[in-house]
């Protein structure tokens, strides 16, 4: 019921200084920083770019009710090519027409993180549990 999931969550938050949505963001967000490390591993060396834009922040929530909270993390390059080099792109001339051609996409991030992603998913269930005992 929601009602006692709420009396819950009210109860863990005046036990400890802080609310128990910031330490499981907290978690979150360290495990974040793992798949961080392996995609600036993986990210392209031409220029240094990508690989030194490379952020974890938290997912933002929209709609009714929902206060900006979510436990959601994004990883990922935030330079503004980043999606040319990601996905591919037609190759076109500064006025626009196209020359014939497209890019191999390099999907580095998704690379990347495939083979991270049960080992984040472990480290945030390990903290958690932490929080709730």
């Amino acid at each position: 019921d929601e009602k006692d999931v709420a009396r819950v969550r009210r109860k863990l938050d005046r036990a400890s200084g802080m609310s128990l949505y910031k330490r499981m963001q907290r978690g979150t967000l360290a495990a974040g920083d793992i798949v961080a490390g392996k995609v600036r591993q993986a990210s392209p060396r031409k220029s240094g770019t990508l690989r030194k834009s490379v952020k974890v922040r938290a997912a933002r929530r929209r709609g009714f009710g929902a206060k900006g909270r979510s436990l959601t993390v994004l990883v990922g390059p935030m330079a503004p090519h980043r999606h040319l080099v990601i996905r591919g792109h037609r190759m076109v001339t500064p006025g626009g027409r196209y020359l014939g051609w497209r890019t191999r996409a390099n999907p580095y991030v998704d690379r990347a993180a495939k083979g991270i992603e049960r080992k984040a998913a472990q480290l945030v269930q390990k903290e958690w549990r932490a929080l709730l005992r």
